[in-house]
């Protein structure tokens, strides 16, 4: 999860790293910690570069994630699914998804993180 953005960071601040960008539609391979949440999402979760805890009720958008965290999104089939939390790091292979990604009700995200059918 590094080498996502340009350093040093620019006059427009963040912007994602052009060798990052052309993994666009492609099919990656990534590791990190899944975000600890109060409030769990149906059919995803966020995975960050370090552990968080994110505490919607008290924090709102005002939370501690890095601008590097990625959406894991489950395959539509199973978006009506919740993610148990794991602590620790792990793996996830799917097709990476770069722009800004609006789902009602839920904040959005730049980077996200497409899975296959997972077999439970």
């Amino acid at each position: 999860m590094r080498n996502i953005f340009k350093t040093p960071l620019g006059r427009y601040g963040l912007e994602f790293d052009s060798n990052f960008l052309s993994l666009n539609h492609h099919l990656i391979q990534i590791t990190g910690y899944m975000v600890k949440s109060d409030e769990p999402e149906l059919g995803s979760f966020l995975l960050s570069i370090r552990p968080v805890q994110l505490h919607r009720e008290d924090d709102g958008q005002a939370d501690d994630l890095p601008p590097s965290t990625i959406k894991v999104l489950l395959d539509p089939s199973q978006s009506s699914l919740s993610v148990p939390y794991l602590s620790g790091l792990h793996t996830f292979r799917g097709t990476l998804l770069i722009g800004r990604r609006e789902v009602a009700g839920e904040p959005f995200s730049w980077i996200s993180l497409q899975l296959p059918v997972i077999n439970r």
